[in-house]
């Protein structure tokens, strides 16, 4: 499915997961990491609501982990035994879909795969495809809660209006815009200041909310 990308009152055609990854490439290795752990920032508080929902996993464990990686931006420094546990970690701890009937599952389960993605591209080469993934997994979030929360179901409507819908939503428009706007203030960063790197990681989510308003 491909989305545009909101820039003020403008909707751009045709975003998807390669013209990301393109955006993405314009960034340094370590600016990247900071862009995608800002996406994961973004996505946690989903988790959250699921463990408090459900009483079924482990929020806090999944919250250590994210501002581990978070410690370890700041410190330009990376365990790969410490990464490799918390990528056995968010698979152990990733919610099965058909154990649950809450609509916050597959929102949960994106956490996690976005996590593991991230703590990936840590210990190898951050390419812009991989964490291109990421923004896919948060737009895909936005996407499933629409759907949820409007009642879309795509055999019900021409797939150019579901597709329209979706695209046009403000919940999808504000994470669009989001991920195009935290691309372009790194990208005029000079450097990344363990200052400055608290105060990215606090703008990344929605005043205070997840990308899907949790």
């Amino acid at each position: 499915m491909y989305y545009s990308r909101y820039t003020g009152n403008k909707l751009e055609e045709k975003f998807d997961v390669y013209q990301s990854a393109t955006d993405i490439a314009l960034l340094p290795v370590s600016y990247r990491l900071v862009y995608a752990a800002g996406i994961c920032e973004r996505l946690y508080p989903n988790y959250a609501a699921f463990c408090a929902e459900t009483g079924s996993c482990d929020a806090d464990r999944i919250r250590v982990i994210l501002d581990d990686v978070w410690n370890s931006l700041k410190a330009n420094e990376i365990y790969r035994e410490e990464i490799d546990q918390y990528k056995q970690a968010c698979e152990a701890l990733a919610p099965d879909t058909e154990d649950f009937s809450t609509p916050l599952v597959s929102s949960a389960l994106d956490v996690c795969s976005a996590i593991y993605i991230l703590l990936d591209c840590m210990l190898e080469n951050a390419s812009p495809e991989s964490l291109a993934q990421i923004n896919g997994v948060s737009v895909d979030t936005v996407d499933m809660f629409i759907q949820s929360i409007e009642s879309y179901e795509p055999s019900a409507m021409p797939i150019k209006s579901f597709d329209k819908n979706i695209l046009q939503h403000p919940l999808m428009q504000r994470e669009l815009s989001k991920q195009r706007a935290d691309i372009e203030v790194l990208s005029k960063q000079e450097t990344l200041s363990i200052e400055y790197i608290e105060e990215f990681r606090k703008k990344s989510l929605f005043e205070g909310k997840s990308n899907i308003g949790y």
